[in-house]
């Protein structure tokens, strides 16, 4: 099952399901939050740098927690295109929208 979920509406967490991969885009307790939501032997990808409570909580599930730190360069870039190319990194589209409602959806608004 695919899901994209808004964190700010609902909690990611308050589900029977479990899930092999969560991508977490902003780290520290929401990070450690997911581990909660993973299969065993899933795979936490975090954004951010991790915390060694988001280690301890994966280790304790049986699940891997991994850090992917792009930087805003052309190699890095090159790596998330070879990562996508291999079909090992999708995106998942949730909704489309005008750009000119870009910044409003951005604030929540």
């Amino acid at each position: 099952m695919d899901a994209c979920i808004d964190h700010r509406t609902k909690d990611f967490t308050d589900t029977e399901e479990r899930y092999d991969v969560v991508l977490d885009a902003l780290g520290g307790e929401t990070a450690t939050r997911s581990v909660g939501v993973l299969s065993p032997g899933g795979v936490l990808v975090s954004l951010q740098p991790g915390t060694d409570d988001t280690q301890a909580a994966a280790e304790k599930a049986q699940v891997r927690a991994v850090t992917l730190i792009v930087e805003h360069d052309q190699a890095g870039m090159r790596a998330i295109a070879d990562l996508v190319d291999q079909g090992r990194l999708r995106a998942h589209v949730s909704g489309a929208f005008p750009l000119a409602e870009g910044a409003k959806r951005a604030s929540g608004n």
